[in-house]
């Protein structure tokens, strides 16, 4: 339950959306240690119950603070991060406009060559730009 504790302050999760990353992400779950063949993921009120209990005896900055601490001091720095979904879809290999031209706002990943590495994460401000889906198609009109 701590280890959702930070999971939450570290990607600003509110407790519904930390039981839907709990099952939605299997890096999440290996960090928390949750087990979905053994028991289900705590729910949103277990894991508000036990913020409330760390709240009432004031532990929660105090364990924070002491795990940033001591992950800093082994060079690991945590940060506040977003969760980004990186999905890749089938899109027509044609992403034209009405005009002819290529929509800028479409990016199409590269392929990992011998000589270029793709990171497997994918920052959020790569996924602020608009990927081919379903929606930019309808715009496309493809």
């Amino acid at each position: 339950m701590l280890r959702i504790y930070f999971l939450q302050h570290w990607f600003n999760l509110s407790d519904p959306g930390a039981e839907d990353a709990l099952y939605d992400s299997p890096a999440l779950r290996g960090f928390a240690g949750v087990d979905l063949g053994r028991a289900a993921a705590p729910d949103e009120s277990t894991i508000l119950n036990f913020r409330h209990l760390l709240e009432q005896h004031e532990l929660c900055g105090k364990i924070l603070d002491a795990v940033n601490w001591y992950l800093d001091s082994k060079g690991i720095r945590i940060a506040r991060g977003t969760i980004v979904d990186a999905t890749i879809i089938a899109a027509p290999s044609s992403t034209k406009n009405s005009k002819k031209e290529r929509d800028p706002r479409c990016i199409r990943p590269r392929r990992a060559t011998s000589t270029t590495s793709v990171p497997r994460r994918i920052s959020a401000s790569i996924a602020k730009k608009a990927w081919c889906t379903r929606s930019a198609r309808r715009r496309l009109g493809t």
